[in-house]
């Protein structure tokens, strides 16, 4: 079976971390506005990713594991990097 379908719920995952970073690094700025904005558009990446997953019927246990991980980052790391 193809890999191929596997890579876009991942680069979607890739994507919502990377809009976490940014979230953090532009709070570490004092820039709190775009932060905020960057950690709501991470939420909307992370329901895509799932919802792509499960359309191609691309689901695997790696996914999973950087959905988790992405969710740990966006959502336990950043905030916390605020205070």
């Amino acid at each position: 079976m193809s890999k191929v379908p596997y890579l876009a719920p991942n680069f979607i995952t890739v994507g919502a971390m990377a809009c976490g970073l940014g979230a953090m690094l532009l709070a570490h700025r004092g820039d709190y506005v775009a932060a905020a904005w960057l950690l709501l558009f991470s939420t909307f990446l992370d329901r895509a990713d799932g919802f792509v997953a499960r359309r191609l019927q691309a689901t695997s246990s790696f996914g999973v594991q950087m959905d988790s991980f992405a969710d740990f980052f966006n959502f336990g790391v950043v905030p916390r990097s605020w205070c």
